[in-house]
């Protein structure tokens, strides 16, 4: 039968309706919000250990985020601050950073699976440990994502200073930086969407729901903002 927009819609409302996507979504929402806040802790110890600071970060990206989110940020790192020192709060804010991106990994693979009404058996350990390994992964990008763009252009005028690099080079470079960021968040959508099912897929299938889902998170992202 040939797919019309009309049954595309039909379809779609049914699925969305019967796999309870909009309490899944927010279940979700919950595990990744409850990492923001240790994310903070981590970014925040990592940045004063390399001698900068959060404003660096915020000013340079401040675009992304409504005025109030500075507020309960700046509230938030005051407070835990002045209790703890960078490595307590390195420490603390990897752990529960990791728990909470594996509770969400975990969390995201079953609603996945019910969707796709997979069949296969899973063990409980063994799913936390791909969990908390896939979480790991998770936060290894997001340091590299943190290093492009903060110490990205300190790293090109370093090299600068052994190799000349044309005015138009580092130009080049400096774009290639803030888009090093959007690849990783769509690697890591594609992975999520590769490994989630439990069943054999191609890159076809998985290509055009990660371009949705990410263009999805930016309106979405720009909305909040206004």
């Amino acid at each position: 039968m040939k797919l019309t927009f009309k049954s595309f819609i039909k379809s779609f409302r049914k699925n969305f309706v019967q796999n309870s996507i909009s309490s899944d979504a927010a279940e979700l929402a919950y595990y990744l919000l409850f990492a923001f806040f240790p994310i903070l802790m981590v970014v925040s110890a990592s940045l004063s250990l390399a001698g900068k600071s959060l404003e660096d970060l915020i000013l340079n990206y401040m675009n992304f985020f409504p005025e109030s989110i500075f507020e309960i940020i700046s509230g938030f790192l005051s407070q835990v601050s002045s209790k703890s020192t960078n490595i307590t709060l390195l420490i603390t804010g990897i752990f529960i950073t990791l728990y909470s991106f594996a509770r969400f990994t975990k969390s995201f693979k079953a609603k996945v699976r019910t969707i796709y009404d997979s069949k296969i058996i899973v063990n409980n350990t063994a799913e936390w440990i791909i969990s908390f390994i896939f979480a790991t992964f998770m936060l290894l990008f997001f340091y590299t994502i943190l290093f492009v763009m903060l110490l990205g252009e300190h790293f090109i005028l370093l090299v600068s200073q052994s190799v000349t690099i044309s005015p138009f080079v580092s130009s080049v470079l400096l774009a290639v930086g803030y888009f090093i960021p959007i690849i990783s968040i769509c690697f890591i959508v594609m992975m999520l969407y590769l490994i989630s099912p439990g069943i054999n897929q191609k890159f076809k299938d998985i290509i055009w729901g990660t371009v949705f889902s990410l263009i999805g998170f930016f309106m979405v992202s720009f909305l909040f903002t206004v």
